[in-house]
């Protein structure tokens, strides 16, 4: 019976994941961009070669070119928790690498060039302290927002819990844990909690 089970919930597990990441790369500009640059290189390539188009051949060579690059990302991907993408607004080249957006409690705004290290959480979520047993559970479902500005870097494992402001160009230490409501523009900050550290810009 146990191995059943496992069985089962394994092929499930694979079927939502492979759905998700599907419906994922459907809607990926960066995605469609890239096949589009692959097959126009190919194209180039092959003119000078008695393969023809659009073989198997080809298309395979592409597949295993592709692959692997697509899978890298893809174990990269950034995790939304709480919500959906709609409550996230992203700027122009934010490269979230793997961090993980809660947004139980509010939206995530994140403005053009900013970047992110490994395992950065961005977390609108909270439970009352002062509530017990299950009323602990509940969390307010807005209020909490995390706003990011223009050209920030917050570095690997950084935390930032909201509602919280993070000025333009400023940078988060790797493992600070920013619980202040701003991060002033164009200074460094790190530390547990985070603070001040020196000016940048």
């Amino acid at each position: 019976m146990f191995e059943r089970l496992r069985t089962k919930i394994r092929e499930r597990l694979i079927e939502a994941i492979s759905d998700r990441v599907v419906s994922r790369l459907a809607e990926s500009a960066t995605f469609t961009d890239e096949v589009a640059r692959r097959v126009a290189a190919e194209q180039v390539v092959n003119t000078s070669q008695s393969e023809p188009w659009e073989s198997d051949a080809v298309v395979e060579r592409l597949v295993e070119r592709m692959t692997p690059g697509i899978a890298q990302r893809l174990v990269m991907a950034p995790v939304v928790f709480g919500g959906e993408w709609d409550r996230i607004s992203l700027g122009e080249g934010v490269q979230l690498v793997n961090t993980l957006m809660n947004v139980s409690s509010g939206r995530i705004v994140i403005g053009d060039q900013t970047f992110f290290g490994h395992n950065v959480s961005l977390i609108t979520g909270t439970h009352p302290l002062t509530e017990q047993m299950s009323a602990r559970h509940d969390y307010p479902r807005e209020g909490r927002d995390i706003m990011i500005g223009r050209g920030v870097w917050i570095a690997s494992n950084a935390i930032v819990a909201g509602p919280c402001t993070i000025g333009d160009h400023a940078v988060v230490a790797a493992g600070a844990v920013v619980t202040c409501d701003e991060v002033e523009a164009g200074w460094l900050y790190g530390g547990v909690p985070a603070r001040k550290i020196r000016k940048l810009i």
